[in-house]
C-alpha cells in the first residue's frame, strides 16, 4: 500500500486547551475560506498572487481540486478556517521533486 500526501489528511492537533483541524480545501469550503481571506489586513492580502477577495477566485479554487498537482491543506478551529496554504508540485520530468509552497 502507498501512502500518499492526502492519506494524512485530517489530522487533529491539539495546542493547550485548543484544538485545531488541518484537512485538504474542499466543495463547499467557499464561504469560510472568503471569510479568511477578508480577515488578512490589507496590506499582507496585496502580497498575494491572486485577488483573494473576488468571489470567483475562491469558488474556483473549491470547485477545481487535483490533488495530484496542488496539495490544498486548512487549519480549522471549529468550522472557521484560520490558516490556508497549498503546495503545488510537478508530476513528471526531473522537477518532479520539487515544489512551491504558498502560505
Amino acid at each position: 500500500m502507498t501512502i500518499t500526501m492526502k492519506s494524512r489528511y485530517p489530522r487533529v492537533l491539539a495546542l493547550d486547551e485548543d484544538r485545531i483541524t488541518v484537512r485538504l480545501l474542499q466543495r463547499g469550503d467557499e464561504a469560510e475560506l472568503s471569510k479568511f481571506f477578508k480577515r488578512l489586513p490589507v496590506d499582507e492580502r496585496a502580497m498575494l498572487k491572486d485577488d483573494v477577495t473576488n468571489p470567483l477566485v475562491v469558488a474556483t479554487w473549491c470547485s477545481n481540486i487535483d490533488t495530484e498537482r496542488i496539495l490544498p491543506p486548512v487549519a480549522l478551529e471549529g468550522t472557521r478556517i484560520i490558516a490556508d496554504a497549498t503546495l503545488h508540485r510537478s508530476r513528471t520530468g526531473w522537477s518532479r521533486h520539487v515544489a512551491a509552497v504558498r502560505i
